[in-house]
């Protein structure tokens, strides 16, 4: 049941970071 968890905790920073890295690439993946 930790497995689950485990894989979102990391996912969220790991986000943060790719969107800052590519902030203006943001707009064109939501149009994705």
């Amino acid at each position: 049941q930790s497995e689950p968890e485990s894989v979102d905790v990391p996912a969220q920073p790991i986000t943060t970071t790719f969107l800052e890295r590519h902030l203006p690439s943001v707009p064109g993946l939501l149009r994705l």
